[in-house]
């Protein structure tokens, strides 16, 4: 055995020790440690429902242990966050192998899945599944009763950063709307409607609504829109989404984001998830029916040129971001 092994094994005796203490501490002062590692930034927002729920029917408070623990600042049910990025590299396998083991108070937020199985095999090997939401699917394994009727994710943004974020670009809350054109594709690349279709929702649309285009700057830029893309943190844009008066995109992060801070969303869905595993109670679903390979988990190119996805057309959403817009406007007079 080499030294490095040696190193390995010795560290996660020493983290998986130092977690059974912080284990029996939780337990006893009726708290938990939520961890996710990684980088997907909806799942952390998803943290957050569950949060709400430990508390609201156990009174359970938090700590969090995640990438992105700027997303959970201010929350009242959250009682500290500790960010990965800050654990030296050289230790996180280890930190991560010794908080993988079982414990009563310390919890992954990630299925539980087995044999090495990625949640898209699971999935399709499980097609009850895919009636539940992805904040249940990623804590059932826990040992709580948590149901989920209405998941309410929560982000706190504070009247300053909403005055900060406007001042900083300019803008003038509830005159403008958000969109984001490009679905993540490092994780599948069957959720993409195209930004040519985003292109003509602005088009149609210019003259009356203000649109302004978040995202990545790799991201095709949009003609006719504020260009934002890659200009924000986090917070910033949970802000500028908090102030916006809807978000457009497809289903990934923004839709959890939206909702997060209050904000109605309406979400294009391709079939690769049911719509109903990520939408909550202000998400206006665009999916189409009746696609007998839906949902299909597919992480390789669809072989059927994503009929399910390249079926919905700009007129098709244009008539309901308008829809969401006059709901909007009834709800104020």
């Amino acid at each position: 055995m080499g030294l490095k092994s040696i190193l390995k094994k010795c560290l996660i005796a020493f983290f998986s020790l130092f977690f059974r203490l912080i284990d029996l501490i939780l337990t006893r002062k009726n708290t938990i440690l939520i961890w996710r590692y990684g980088s997907a930034i909806g799942d952390q927002v998803m943290i957050s429902a569950v949060v709400n729920e430990l508390y609201k029917t156990q009174k359970i408070k938090a700590y969090i242990l995640c990438s992105c623990p700027e997303l959970f600042a201010h929350n009242p049910k959250i009682l500290n966050t500790f960010n990965f990025k800050k654990i030296p590299t050289i230790l996180r396998a280890s930190l991560i192998s010794a908080l993988s083991k079982k414990y009563k108070s310390i919890h992954e937020f990630t299925p539980e899945l087995h044999n090495g199985d990625l949640l898209p095999d699971y999935m399709q090997a499980n097609p009850d599944e895919n009636q539940k939401h992805l904040i249940q699917l990623h804590s059932q394994h826990w040992p709580y009763t948590l149901t989920y009727e209405k998941p309410a994710v929560e982000i706190f943004i504070t009247p300053e950063e909403c005055k900060d974020v406007h001042t900083k670009f300019g803008l003038i809350p509830r005159t403008y709307c958000l969109l984001h054109s490009e679905g993540k594709q490092s994780f599948t690349p069957n959720k993409d409607w195209g930004y040519e279709n985003f292109q003509q929702i602005i088009d149609l649309s210019k003259d009356d609504i203000q649109w302004l285009q978040v995202g990545m700057p790799s991201d095709a830029a949009l003609n006719d829109a504020i260009d934002l893309r890659g200009k924000t943190n986090l917070r910033e844009l949970a802000a500028l989404i908090q102030s916006s008066s809807l978000i457009l995109c497809t289903e990934g992060l923004y839709t959890h984001m939206a909702s997060a801070v209050g904000t109605r969303s309406v979400t294009i869905y391709s079939g690769f998830l049911n719509a109903n595993a990520s939408t909550y109670h202000d998400t206006i679903a665009i999916q189409k029916r009746g696609v007998e390979c839906a949902p299909c988990w597919l992480q390789t190119p669809c072989p059927y040129d994503k009929f399910c996805i390249t079926s919905i057309t700009p007129d098709d959403v244009i008539v309901k971001v308008r829809g969401a817009l006059n709901m909007k406007e009834s709800k104020a007079v």
